[in-house]
């Protein structure tokens, strides 16, 4: 394949980064198992949660859904708690899982944590915690894991005045015909990008903006979070992690495309050859 060029970030304002696959429903999973399978990872993940259940998600190719829908992991309250978090003892990462879902995610506690980048650490760790649940599975026969949804997001907050907000992103410089609204107080932008056209469609990239405040400083900023979420090309791990990539490299030149050359420079953008 053509080498091309692929922006990385040496200190880039990522806050979170989930993977999540959604398989179908593993009916004979209880939360005793779910106990045990604590046990198997207690060493590394001290602390457990125990979380009500995520709705399935959905990722339809064809009309977009309304942006209310795309980001929210919403709670059934008809159903009993059974989503467990598995908290590593920073609480940096942890694991979620319910009978139909599996999640990994990263995310900064106090704020100052460095980001430990997809290649190094985000991915290696999905795969190989995902396959060890696997294994569990199989050895307590509680059936396979056949993965019908993915998503790979990533959470960014970003220093910068709500009325500054195309300093950030170009493509919302207010632009007024006449002077009477000024500056806004903040802003709230969704974006939608589908991954190939027609039957090649994979998936699609949300890419959502809003205003929020340092967690640290409590000063503005900009939370600005890209989501790729679509279909494997079949239902195992492989083909997954396949679509992790995928989305990946559809979240990261996108974050490209979208934020401006000046935060490029801010987050130290440099570039690396792939495939």
């Amino acid at each position: 394949m053509i080498e091309r060029q692929f922006p990385k970030y040496k200190s880039p304002p990522v806050v979170e980064v989930y993977l999540s696959v959604q398989f179908d429903r593993l009916t004979a999973l209880k939360s005793a198992h779910l106990g045990l399978l604590w046990a198997r990872w207690r060493q590394r993940f001290p602390h457990v949660e125990e979380r009500e259940p995520l709705q399935p998600l959905s990722e339809p190719l064809g009309k977009p859904r309304q942006p209310s829908v795309r980001f929210e992991l919403v709670a059934d309250q008809n159903r009993p708690p059974q989503r467990f978090w598995y908290l590593a003892k920073d609480r940096t990462e942890l694991i979620q899982i319910q009978q139909d879902r599996f999640i990994r995610n990263w995310r900064k506690v106090e704020g100052s944590e460095s980001y430990p980048h997809y290649d190094e650490h985000i991915r290696p760790a999905f795969e190989r915690d995902l396959r060890d649940f696997g294994e569990f599975l199989a050895q307590n026969e509680l059936g396979d894991i056949k993965i019908t949804q993915c998503e790979v997001a990533y959470l960014n907050h970003e220093q910068v005045e709500h009325a500054a907000l195309s300093d950030l992103l170009p493509s919302l410089r207010m632009d007024y015909s006449d002077e009477f609204l000024g500056l806004p107080e903040d802003v709230t932008a969704t974006f939608r990008y589908r991954f190939g056209t027609g039957d090649k469609a994979r998936g699609r990239l949300w890419v959502q903006v809003n205003p929020v405040h340092m967690k640290d400083t409590g000063l503005p900023a900009v939370s600005l979070n890209l989501t790729a979420g679509g279909y494997p090309q079949n239902q195992s791990i492989e083909s997954a992690l396949d679509f992790m990539d995928l989305g990946r490299q559809w979240i990261v030149k996108g974050f490209t495309s979208i934020t401006s050359r000046e935060m490029h420079k801010k987050w130290e953008m440099r570039t690396a050859l792939t495939n």
